[in-house]
């Protein structure tokens, strides 16, 4: 019922065929003007989440290694060896630091307090490590929950990270951008001079606008981080008016890009954060660990005691106790720890702390939107 061009690069089952075991499978078409990062073995794709064992929809990445270039790992196992599988470690905790969520923040708070000999456990209501940050295998193809990509330059990410064993890909340095019926591509001036000048012509923007880029990508690299994350602050779409940039290079380029790096829109997002991100796709490479983005958590997670993290295990909320805080598990269970921490988004935090009352709530509250 569904059908598409088969993409050469693609080896062994085409994607179609993992279509095919999905009903109603359908692949996103553009509607209007859209960006997004290209990777030379990525596609995206747009999978029921009834792969998973539930009908709601999910983005995915679908990434394969080309044979030409790679041997592909067909099928990587996602689970930590020897995670728990109950609660049972979280019996006796009295003398523990509580963490909950076992995403990149919960992870990587785990291991600077295992550095520093503080005992813990970690609790999540997932089946695997990660959060948002996961990748399933299905049929040799790795499926990366949402648009993900692996940005080099960041600095706490190289200082934690070992990326001769991530194995990273790199993507093409650009963009292609859907628009007047068919893609742009916008590459990366100073790694891709070449294929940049076609660029120069398309209808994302105006060529002063193209220069205004290159222009940025040079003075963001001359600043230090310290400096952008210090000065003072303004909405991007404020930042990216005054650098001269046309309606149309922020709507066709910088808005469908940048808001989805960002999760909010242009107009409520820090301008400190978006130089930040601007000048670290300029400082590094961007690229894709080879087994899925769901590596990078998993790296963390084989660092740590595998007995310290309890998955399949949500909590219901965070309450004042007596002697600090109580945690009540999904289960009816109730914890007391030395300490909680919460490594969630902010709207799951806000909701765990409701029932925290006077100062222990302003501390919360500090630190969930801090």
């Amino acid at each position: 019922r569904h059908s598409t061009k088969r993409d050469s690069r693609v080896s062994g089952s085409s994607l179609c065929d993992v279509a095919r075991n999905v009903s109603g499978f359908p692949f996103r078409q553009p509607q209007s003007s859209s960006s997004f990062m290209k990777g030379e073995n990525t596609q995206q794709l747009v999978i029921r989440k009834r792969l998973l064992g539930s009908p709601c929809r999910r983005t995915f990445s679908v990434h394969r290694e080309d044979d030409r270039r790679h041997t592909c790992v067909q099928a990587v196992s996602s689970q930590v060896p020897s995670v728990a599988s109950d609660s049972s470690a979280l019996e006796d905790c009295s003398d523990k630091v509580l963490i909950i969520g076992a995403g990149l923040a919960g992870l990587s708070c785990a291991e600077n307090l295992q550095k520093s000999g503080v005992d813990y456990v970690i609790v999540d209501a997932d089946d695997d490590v990660g959060g948002r940050v996961r990748t399933d295998s299905y049929e040799g193809f790795k499926l990366d929950r949402g648009f993900q990509v692996f940005i080099e330059a960041y600095p706490e990410v190289r200082a934690s990270l070992d990326y001769s064993a991530l194995r990273l890909r790199r993507v093409f340095p650009g963009a292609l951008i859907w628009r007047d019926g068919r893609l742009h591509r916008v590459a990366d001036p100073v790694r891709r001079p070449i294929q940049s000048v076609s660029g120069l012509f398309s209808p994302i923007g105006s060529v002063v606008d193209k220069l205004r880029v290159f222009l940025l990508r040079v003075k963001t690299q001359q600043r230090s981080v310290d400096s952008i994350l210090g000065q003072s602050e303004t909405s991007t779409l404020e930042f990216l008016q005054r650098a001269g940039f046309s309606s149309a290079m922020i709507d066709r380029f910088f808005k469908p890009f940048y808001q989805g790096i960002l999760l909010a829109p242009l107009d409520k997002s820090s301008s400190r954060m978006f130089e930040f991100i601007f000048k670290m796709f300029a400082d590094g490479e961007t690229s894709l660990p080879a087994d899925g983005i769901g590596a990078v958590p998993q790296q963390l997670a084989r660092r740590l005691r595998p007995s310290s993290i309890v998955l399949n295990t949500g909590v219901a909320a965070v309450a004042q106790a007596a002697s600090g805080a109580a945690v009540s598990l999904r289960s009816g269970q109730v914890v007391k720890p030395r300490a909680v921490v919460i490594a969630t988004d902010g709207e799951t935090a806000q909701k765990l702390i409701t029932g925290v009352q006077g100062d222990a709530a302003t501390q919360f509250r500090e630190l969930v939107i801090g």
